[in-house]
């Protein structure tokens, strides 16, 4: 019987940072339900030290309903710096990915900011894709 041999890339194909990649690994967050009538703003997850986010999927499950209703989502000091209002149409289900890649170097609490408006109804998750940095990564 033939020695098993493991497949390695050459040295310079694409791929080749892949399975450092996958070794420091991705992670995701996800929210509470955000209701219409949640307080707001609402702090959704923590970023850890050292941390980029990547992009967040905000999760329409149920629809708002309502004049305006609307929902950003960032830090203290740039509550738009992952959603914005025009990212993510409230008022019909789905999901909404949004890619605006972000690095915390510090432990750092990620808010909702919701305009409910009249709304009576509407129910959000919001998920979040990151990886941690460390001076091996960078």
């Amino acid at each position: 019987m033939a020695a098993k041999t493991l497949l390695t890339p050459p040295k310079h194909a694409p791929g080749d940072k892949v399975a450092v990649s996958l070794m420091s690994g991705l992670y995701r967050m996800k929210s509470e339900a955000v209701n219409y009538n949640s307080t707001s703003p609402l702090s959704v997850f923590v970023a850890p030290i050292n941390t980029l986010i990547l992009g967040v999927i905000v999760h329409i499950s149920t629809a708002w309903n309502g004049a305006i209703p609307s929902l950003i989502l960032g830090a203290s000091g740039a509550t738009n710096r992952h959603v914005d209002a025009a990212d993510v149409d409230i008022k019909t289900a789905g999901f909404y990915p949004v890619w605006r890649p972000f690095e915390y170097t510090a432990i750092t609490s990620i808010i909702a900011t919701l305009v409910a408006s009249t709304a009576t109804q509407g129910k959000a998750y919001i998920w979040a894709l990151y990886a941690p940095l460390s001076n091996e990564t960078r």
